[in-house]
């Protein structure tokens, strides 16, 4: 038995029939049939009942088509694990970051990066938060710029930043007269926020059942810029961080620190769990976790 077998064996039990199956296989039914009689010769059971009307899958054959679906998504998680060594070791390096992290390290960081390393080629993507370990996990990136919370029973995870977290509000709000604000401030309060796909919304939405309350939701975005946007029409009120607030300014739109310290937005870096660790990937997260340290912008509000 060979994972072709298992493959074409998967093709037949998805479409039940030999003979869709081989033309999605570009083989001739008679060369899965061949497939098939091999298969059940060498496990010695019948996998398939052959009626006039169709084939349906035997209990032995049930039995197989769970075990060969883990065994091709393990396969299929070794090719892409050998493909991303190769890249490696060519010099190349994809990474992913949640959006805004970069923006908060500044893109010159890139810049710099491949100026100082001019063999290594970077391939860079973004991403709503959430999606940042999936993609690690997998191994469809050598690494994730990713905010926290991460789970550390299945990533290395290498502190970046931290940024605080403000209340957005309209100055014709009454919460705009506060110079400091507490979640149980909020509990009236109609919100646009970046939707689930971002941790930031599942971290607000645990402060908020601490202080005892569920928020009034209105509208989500995958957007801080569109936030401020409606925050500025009064629309409701919002959570920014301190560097989007610097870039994004309206005068008629009030920045509130919250009274609780640990309502933060902390980025990290992040890699799979006992993945083989290369040579130019550790090149560069020393030298993003060195540039996050020597930064010298301070983000005042």
């Amino acid at each position: 038995m060979n994972s072709k077998d298992l493959i074409s064996f998967l093709q037949i039990c998805k479409v039940k029939s030999i003979t869709k199956a081989a033309k999605l296989l570009f083989i001739t039914p008679q060369g899965l049939s061949k497939i098939v009689k091999n298969l059940e010769i060498e496990l010695n059971v019948p996998l398939f009942y052959r009626q006039s009307t169709g084939i349906t899958l035997t209990e032995y054959g049930k039995i197989l088509e769970q075990r060969a679906i883990h065994i091709a998504a393990c396969l299929d998680e070794v090719q892409t694990e050998f493909n991303r060594m190769i890249a490696v070791e060519k010099g190349e390096i994809k990474f992913a970051s949640a959006y805004g992290i970069l923006n908060a390290l500044s893109p010159e960081c890139i810049f710099e990066f491949r100026k100082r390393y001019p063999h290594i080629v970077l391939k860079y993507y973004e991403y709503p938060d959430a999606q940042i370990d999936n993609l690690v996990f997998k191994g469809e990136v050598d690494f994730g710029l990713a905010v926290e919370p991460i789970d550390e029973a299945e990533f290395n995870k290498f502190s970046v930043c931290s940024h605080k977290l403000y209340l957005l509000v309209n100055k014709k709000n009454p919460l705009s007269k506060k110079t400091r604000v507490e979640f149980k401030d909020l509990t009236n309060e109609q919100f646009i926020l970046e939707g689930t796909e971002f941790k930031l919304y599942h971290n607000f939405l645990g402060k908020c059942k601490d202080a005892g309350f569920i928020p009034n939701i209105i509208f989500e975005t995958s957007g801080l810029s569109l936030c401020h946007k409606l925050v500025k029409q009064n629309k409701g009120i919002s959570i920014s961080v301190d560097y989007a607030i610097q870039d994004i300014k309206y005068e008629n739109v009030v920045a509130i620190p919250f009274v609780e310290r640990d309502f933060l937005w902390n980025t990290c870096i992040i890699t799979k769990k006992f993945q083989q660790d290369f040579n130019n990937i550790t090149k560069f997260i020393k030298f993003l976790l060195e540039w996050s340290n020597n930064k010298d912008d301070v983000f005042k509000i």
